[in-house]
């Protein structure tokens, strides 16, 4: 089992402690289990949130055309697919 499978909406274990965007650690961070890495843009977009940087992890198959909204520096980490390019930020392939 992992921390997010443990927790229900407003649970605590740890200093993590569930929301229904996802498991939230103990300095902050978002940790969403969405396969749409615009689940986590809406989030900080919506909040009106202002973190000093964000990191994606994706394989590279999302939307055609991400709407990116988010102002803060991003770093995309991308495991498969050779053709994606993020709509902001910087991007590293993971081999």
């Amino acid at each position: 089992n992992t921390v997010h499978d443990a927790l229900s909406s407003g649970d605590e274990y740890k200093g993590y402690y569930m929301t229904t965007d996802g498991l939230v650690d103990p300095y902050g961070s978002l940790v969403t289990p969405s396969t749409d890495p615009m689940d986590a843009a809406d989030y900080i977009v919506k909040r009106n949130l202002r973190p000093d940087a964000v990191l994606i992890l994706t394989d590279g198959y999302v939307e055609s055309s991400p709407n990116w909204q988010v102002t803060a520096p991003t770093l995309w980490l991308v495991t498969e697919c050779k053709t994606f390019s993020p709509p902001a930020g910087r991007l590293v392939r993971a081999n």
